[in-house]
């Protein structure tokens, strides 16, 4: 079994650099953030380029993940860590795979099935690494394992989940937009459910509008942990402010600022939305026409850098912006011809972030891509010499660093 073929590549890379949470909606976002709070990016005026990796990256890091007849990989879907341990999701498989800091094959928990102790499908997975605990998500479940795959609990919700993270106690939970209605409050469906491990309580936050329906939402968004804190950003394209998570809820950090023309036009395509009542399959053809308008698509943050994602559907635009907090340094770019990051440094793969810790991003390289490729890298070229396009994917590991540390913002 491959890694990933072809199609399910490009449909993957389609969805990341495109579609990746491109129509979910939330509620009164003006409302929600008062001067002083909130941190702006502008981008009225992004680049129109591709960025360069030699621009800030300041060093590159290939680690193999092994491959063994045990743990053949189908799609990753989540890369986590814990302590010196490497986590893959893979969804295809329904298994969670633990390698250590080089690579190097340990275990998994492979747990699929109808049993007390199993779950029917991996939704997401998060980790308390202090405690040596993993959690994962099974819709209205979470079964908790230790991080040796040993069982301890279920979980039972009292809602449907798509995603989750922990943080000091608590798990929060992103809500299924519509898949909810019990939880329906003046019209207004909560997002976020918040979940206190001690005392089983759970408390609903950040409310969207009920009237959009399941079927016009394409259903997608970003909920990552934070720099190893006990917090978590989370984004909506719909809203052009990235969300701070913490145990008590979702606050506004960063707002997103594209211009006020951009602005009417993404509330003019939510007011079609409302009013159309579109078909999911009507969304995903676009026959009402693409969303023309620029949204965040996904947010990554660490004490040392601050990454986000912006695209144009109607466009094929996609653009990122990359803030070096130990410099004060920005950097943004955009372009309608592919991923707007390109590898310049070894002709490998671009940077294509997955996982963001300290000053290191992590991107999951498909093995296929590098055997059509001439590369000149040494470390790169006598990594791919030794693959068949059987293997397990590799890890590229790229170091940030933009401008001088003694710079200010």
């Amino acid at each position: 079994m491959n890694f990933i073929n072809t199609t399910t590549f490009v449909k993957r890379l389609f969805t990341v650099l495109w579609v990746m949470g491109l129509l979910l909606v939330t509620a009164c976002r003006d409302k929600q953030v008062s001067d002083g709070q909130v941190t702006n990016i502008d981008l009225t005026s992004p680049a129109q380029k591709k960025l360069n990796m030699s621009e800030f990256v300041s060093g590159i890091q290939y680690i193999p993940l092994e491959t063994s007849d045990d743990n053949l990989m189908g799609n990753v879907d989540q890369l986590l860590f814990a302590h010196n341990k490497i986590i893959i999701v893979d969804n295809k498989t329904a298994s969670i795979f633990f390698f250590d800091d080089q690579g190097k094959y340990l275990y998994k928990i492979a747990k699929q099935g109808v049993g007390p102790e199993e779950y029917s499908e991996i939704d997401k997975v998060a980790v308390n690494s202090q405690e040596g605990v993993l959690y994962v998500l099974d819709r209205k479940k979470v079964l908790v394992y230790s991080l040796e795959g040993e069982f301890k609990e279920t979980i039972k919700l009292d809602f449907l989940a798509g995603d989750f993270i922990y943080m000091d106690h608590t798990l929060v939970f992103y809500c299924d937009y519509g898949q909810n209605p019990a939880l329906e409050k003046d019209g207004q469906l909560p997002l976020l459910a918040i979940y206190h491990i001690d005392t089983a309580e759970t408390r609903y936050s950040l409310y969207a509008d009920a009237s959009i329906g399941m079927t016009e939402v394409i259903d997608n968004h970003m909920l990552r942990g934070y720099g190893g804190r006990d917090e978590g950003t989370l984004t909506f394209p719909f809203s052009d402010y990235v969300y701070r998570l913490g145990t008590e809820g979702a606050s506004p950090a960063y707002f997103v600022d594209f211009g006020e023309k951009n602005r009417t036009r993404l509330e003019n395509h939510l007011a079609m939305l409302k009013s159309e009542q579109l078909s999911a399959e009507d969304c995903m053809e676009g026959r009402k026409g693409y969303p023309a308008f620029r949204a965040v698509s996904g947010c990554q943050e660490s004490d040392s850098l601050l990454f986000v994602g912006f695209n144009n559907y109607s466009e094929h635009e996609t653009g990122v912006y990359l803030w070096d907090k130990r410099s004060g340094k920005t950097l943004n770019g955009c372009s309608s011809e592919g991923w707007a990051i390109k590898n310049d440094i070894d002709g490998g793969y671009p940077l294509l972030p997955m996982a963001l810790r300290g000053d290191k991003f992590y991107t999951v390289v498909p093995p296929f891509y590098l055997l059509d490729m001439e590369i000149e890298d040494p470390e790169l070229k006598s990594i791919v010499e030794k693959m068949t396009g059987e293997e397990n994917p590799i890890l590229m590991v790229s170091t940030v660093k933009i401008g001088k540390a003694d710079s200010n913002r």
